[in-house]
This record gives C-alpha cells, structure tokens and sequence, in this order.
C-alpha cells in the first residue's frame, strides 16, 4: 500500500515538474529581490504589450525584450548583445545592488550595478521599458531605455552629454537572426550642430539635417501629427532626440535594419507592421553625393554661384564625387555679396557654428567680417549659423523652410533672395495701385461723358 502511494506521490511530482516546462510560468511585470526569471518564463507588461524573457539563437541565448502580439515577433531590446549564454539556460536575478544575467554554471555574462538602501523592484513596464526602483522612495535606479539596442521605441532617447561623457544611440543587429552588434548606427555627434546621422561604421551615411528648432532641416515633411511628436532637447552641453506617440493605440518603433536602412514601423488592426517610411530614400540623401560646394536636386547636382565642377569629364558622366571648385580666388572684400538658395537642406555641420541673439543682417554682416565664413543662414529669427570652408550635402527641396546664402565675389541686389522678394512685392503693389488709380480715373471720366446736360450748359 505504501509502495503505491510512494508510487502515485513520484508519477505526481513528475508530471508538475513537466507541466512546469511544459507551459512557462508567467511572473506577472515585476521580479522582487532574490527572485529569479528561467529560461522558459517571462514577465509581461501590465497591460499585456511586451513581454521579457529569453530567446535563442542556435546554441546562444538571450535576454530581451517583444511585443507580446505583433507578428511575427519582434525583438526591440537585448540585454546581453555581445556575450550570449552558450550551452545551456540562464537567468535573470535582482539583488540588493544588481540586476544579473547568469549562466547555468552561475556566472554573469551581463549585469548593472545600482546603489539603494531599501530592496529594489524589477518591472517590465507598458512602454517596454525594464526597470528598477526604490520599493521605499520610488526613485529610478536604472532603466534598459538608457541602453537602447536596434530599436527607437516612444520614449527612448538618443543623444550625448559632454559633461558625463553619455552617447546613447542605436546598433543594427549583425543579421536578421543574429542580434550583436552591426555595422549601421544612428546618432547625434558632439561635433556637429544637433543632427541625427546614419552611420556605417564611423563613416556618415544619411543625415536627417541641421535641427532648425521646429524640426529637421532635411526632413521638412518630418513634423508633429496628430500621431506623433518629434523632440530635440538641446543645452549647452547636450543633445537629445526621441519622440512620442500621440495616439496610443497605435505601436510605433524605428529600426536601424542591418541592410543599412532606418524604417519606421506603426502597428495596424491585424496586429502586423506597415511601413511609415524608410531612410535613406533616393540619391540625394546618401551623404555627400555630390561632393563639395554643389547642392542636389532630384537625383542631379549643381554647383553652387561661381562654381564648376572640379572634373568636368567626371561630372558629364554623372560622377558628382570629386565636388565643384571656385572660378577663381575669392578676395576677401566687404565688398563680397551672397547668392541664394531656397528650401534646403543645409550644409553639414561638422565646419559651423551658431551664434544665438543674431538676425539675418546682423549674421550676414558677420559672415563678411570674416574671410573663411562661406555661408550663413538663420534659425527661428534669431539663431545664426556660419560655415567655414567647403560646403557638403546641401540638398534642395520641393518644400522647406531653411534657406541658404553661400558667399560669392561681389554684391549683387540679384544674388540676394530675400532682396528679390522684398523688391517684388513692393513693386507689385505699387503696379497694382497705378493701375487701380488710372481705371479709377478712366472710369470717373467716362461717367461724366455720359452725365445728360444740365439746362444751360455748353460743351467746349
């Protein structure tokens, strides 16, 4: 009798054991001090969005982080990039002073230290963001936004601080399977004025344009909607982008892809992913396509005023690389004007500085104070911007707000956009209160032709 029971008491636990691996077990959104998340369980967020677990790749496994019901899954944070768990299954563990990934012989193979005096909590929130807090005051002791993977979710920043050396950007995974790092990046770079560029390697391949205060000067059609708001937090020595979901019931991520394009996604009513729009989209916007002191136009480069390509023979046969070059020495005279370029893209930063409190006349006269200034232009009135040198990747736009004046030899009224509006307008309107005046006149006169004769009265 005993035997039996023994019997039925093992057949029992081992049906719960497999039963346990059968259907992962599900932690809620949060892991409390001690706890640890096995391979084959997962947090979910309260709202049933994203879910943390782990997912292998043939022999190496990973911790990150999905939705929990776009299809098919899509991975959008991964803790441990670079060193996967080989071999066997890990786990994630909070203690009083880390959140550790481990092996299944113990070992870290990744981890983040934190200091509290009070036991932390881990939770995986409904922005898909892993954190950890304070149980006691609530404060943030870290988050995995702060260390953003391929993925651009709504909230999640990329950008830099001198001050604390921070650099925070996006990496493309190695390939469609294979999530350590790739060869295509998306960052701000400390050296230029905020701009988000699109890098292979650390060589530039796309730039979304100067930040211009309401937006990218690259991407004029790139402006809050009532589905998402774009924002640039600029300080003196810092720089950050990200952007918002405005309508919540629509998921939004922006991918660097390792085929070298950036795409954003948005969620539809089937649950699967449509593309918004990708980038880069045609020639001009591979970085510097038309080399030095030329602009690009549908796929075609022009040299800027008083300019001529560099290799003739190259630039017949559409190789715009090797630039244009000047006509000849430009003196140095304040007696030099400015020629004008419309809606553009401006000029790459990385020879530009901005000087705040200047109007167009006070940044202009600038420009001519200075014999290297090549160009200028003005942000929201009052932001000056001036470049010395060559001037790359101006790009001309069918819509924009940014206009360009690139110096030339001498002062010319036609080199001088704004002087030709000004001078257009006024001189329609005077036009039009000339013509205004003589049919006024015409009229009243062949009214009075037509007036009946008064009794008495004589024409002469």
């Amino acid at each position: 009798m005993q035997c039996a029971m023994l019997k039925a008491a093992l057949l029992s636990a081992v049906a719960l054991f497999a039963a346990a691996f059968a259907h992962p077990q599900q932690n809620g959104d949060s892991l409390t001090t001690g706890l640890s998340l096995l391979n084959g369980q997962n947090l979910v967020s309260a709202q049933k969005i994203f879910v943390l677990g782990f997912f292998s790749n043939g022999n190496s496994t990973y911790l990150g982080v999905w939705y929990n019901e776009m299809q098919p899954r899509t991975i959008v944070w991964v803790a441990n990039r670079q060193n996967p768990i080989t071999g066997g299954n890990g786990s994630l563990t909070l203690t009083s002073s880390s959140l550790e990934l481990l092996d299944r012989t113990g070992n870290p193979v990744w981890s983040n230290a934190f200091q509290t005096q009070n036991s932390p909590q881990a939770f995986l929130l409904d922005s898909g963001n892993l954190i950890v807090n304070d149980t006691v005051s609530g404060n943030l002791l870290w988050q995995a936004f702060d260390h953003p993977s391929d993925t651009l979710l709504p909230g999640i920043r990329i950008g830099y601080d001198t001050s604390t050396n921070d650099n925070s950007f996006v990496t493309s995974w190695k390939n469609g399977s294979d999530p350590s790092l790739g060869e295509y990046s998306l960052r701000l770079d400390p050296k230029r004025l905020p701009d988000v560029l699109l890098f292979h390697g650390s060589v530039p391949k796309y730039r979304m344009g100067t930040w211009n205060g309401q937006g990218f000067s690259g991407l004029p059609a790139l402006r809050a909607t009532n589905l998402l708001a774009f924002n640039m937090t600029v300080d003196e020595d810092s720089a950050y982008y990200s952007y918002t979901a405005l309508d919540t019931s629509i998921l939004w991520r922006f991918v660097v892809s390792p085929d070298g394009l950036a795409h954003r996604w948005c969620s539809n009513q089937s649950n699967l992913w449509t593309e918004y729009w990708h980038l880069p989209q045609d020639q001009c916007d591979v970085y510097v396509y038309c080399g030095a002191n030329a602009a690009c136009y549908n796929g075609d480069c022009k040299c800027l005023s008083e300019f001529t390509p560099k290799s003739p023979c190259d630039w017949s046969q559409r190789n715009f690389a090797g630039g244009c070059v000047r006509d000849a020495v430009l003196p140095c005279s304040s007696g030099n004007g400015f020629a004008f370029l419309s809606k553009v893209k401006v000029p790459d930063t990385l020879n530009a500085i901005m000087v705040h409190g200047k109007g167009w006349d006070d940044c202009k006269n600038l420009c001519l104070r200075q014999c290297s200034c090549s160009a200028y232009t003005v942000f929201q009135e009052s932001d000056c911007v001036v470049w010395f040198g060559d001037l790359v990747d101006i790009v001309q736009l069918s819509e924009g707000i940014n206009d360009l004046y690139t110096r030339v030899s001498h002062s010319n009224p036609s080199h001088s956009g704004r002087n030709i509006a000004i001078i257009v307008s006024v001189s329609v309107v005077v036009v039009v209160l000339v013509i205004s005046a003589l049919l006024s006149f015409c009229y009243r006169r062949s009214q009075q032709k037509h007036l009946p004769l008064a009794e008495g009265e004589e024409v002469f």
